[in-house]
């Protein structure tokens, strides 16, 4: 939790209870998720200050001397892009890529270093470069050229915006990594907590993309996606997301019975209520099979139907037109990878049923008014990468 936004969360919260007593007894609880929320700070301090005394040590690629060559050399504060100021990747370069990186140019180690990209979390409103400088130095030794991404945090940008730019730095790294001695066939995303909705959500974007790309005549590709090789964005050799949301008004419901709920910066992030679906890939994914459920049955139906009289046609064309327009909240009961499911399925359940009512009331609120959600085709899912889900571990800023 970014302290400062805690604060104002908090501010906004209280202002909105009327009642002096529930008024206080809120300040007494917030007081001691603050405190909670600083000792842990405090518990982190000398990790900190290991990380940065590292991030500080490591010699610059600039001072590369093949008769003197350390085991890691960084690059810091390359822009990805330069549409806001933290659109920046700070580079690990292992010691058998560093005399391609330093000469910017193909060499003989060109192409053999494998790649990583790594996005890091902070509930969309922290974090820092420097902080996954021991993370990305402990690859470096193991030959894994590491590149540390940033982006605008929350509230400078919302999180459609910053997917684009988590986007545009994986468009950096594939197009760039082979200077630096990387491969780019060889390039893994790792994103962490926000960082792995982040990804996600670029990925399914990107996904997308290239479905659309297959289906457009060749003549129009450069045309309505100049920037992109062919017309497709590139997609990583396979994907790791650690402790990432995937279902955002699952989460909330989580926050809410934490108490954290407004304190967290995450519905602010999203936009408010909003835009929680339009923000959750478990959402995402699980309209495209609702979609394609209610496809297969109407294909059904029509195979079923056509020794029937045509007036029953009409009634079951009725129907299935309704069944068409389900509203997207549907998806929340029907799609078993959201929420607590995998949980539930693998033994760990936390006790799920004792949210089923605030998520259906969530539900409603999320509802009304709510962005469109990304209209992902199935098919799509095809040109996702190699996904690894790792959710066991404790969800911390810097897990490492």
């Amino acid at each position: 939790m970014s302290l400062w936004q805690g604060v104002k969360g908090a501010q906004l919260e209280l202002a909105a209870i009327p009642n002096p007593v529930q008024k206080l007894r809120r300040i007494a609880s917030i007081s001691k998720l603050f405190a909670s929320e600083i000792l842990g700070t405090i518990a982190l301090a000398p990790f900190a200050a290991r990380a940065s005394a590292l991030y500080r040590s490591l010699p610059a690629l600039d001072s590369y001397n093949p008769s003197e060559a350390h085991p890691v050399y960084v690059i810091k504060d390359v822009n990805y892009s330069t549409a806001a100021p933290r659109n920046t990747v700070d580079l690990y370069v292992p010691e058998e890529a560093a005399a391609t990186a330093h000469a910017g140019q193909q060499g003989r180690h060109s192409g053999n270093v494998p790649v990583m990209v790594f996005v890091h979390g902070g509930v969309w409103a922290a974090g820092e470069k420097w902080h996954y400088a021991p993370l990305a130095n402990c690859l470096a030794r193991l030959g894994i050229l590491a590149c540390v991404v940033s982006y605008t945090l929350y509230p400078d940008a919302l999180v459609p915006q910053i997917v684009q730019e988590v986007s545009a730095a994986l468009d950096w790294a594939v197009e760039n990594v082979e200077q630096y001695g990387g491969d780019k066939q060889q390039v893994s995303l790792v994103g962490h907590s926000a960082g792995a909705q982040l990804c996600m959500m670029a990925l399914l974007q990107r996904a997308k993309t290239i479905h659309e790309a297959k289906q457009t005549p060749q003549q129009n590709l450069l045309t309505t996606l100049p920037h992109q090789k062919n017309g497709s964005p590139a997609m990583p050799k396979q994907f790791v997301a650690v402790t990432g949301v995937y279902d955002i008004a699952k989460h909330y419901a989580y926050e809410k019975q934490r108490g954290v709920h407004e304190l967290s910066t995450m519905k602010r992030a999203m936009g408010g209520f909003d835009g929680f679906a339009a923000m959750s890939p478990a959402i995402i994914l699980g309209a495209a099979l609702q979609r394609q459920h209610v496809a297969n049955k109407q294909q059904s139906q029509h195979h079923r139907s056509q020794t029937v009289r045509y007036s029953t046609c009409i009634t079951q064309q009725q129907r299935q037109q309704q069944e068409c327009e389900l509203p997207a909240g549907d998806f929340y009961n029907s799609f078993q990878l959201s929420g607590e499911s995998i949980a539930h399925r693998i033994g760990f359940d936390r006790g799920s049923d004792q949210y089923s009512a605030a998520e259906a009331a969530l539900q409603l609120q999320s509802e009304a008014g709510m962005r469109d959600i990304m209209q992902f085709p199935l098919e799509a899912a095809a040109h996702l990468p190699p996904t690894v889900l790792v959710s066991s571990c404790t969800d911390v800023t810097v897990p490492w």
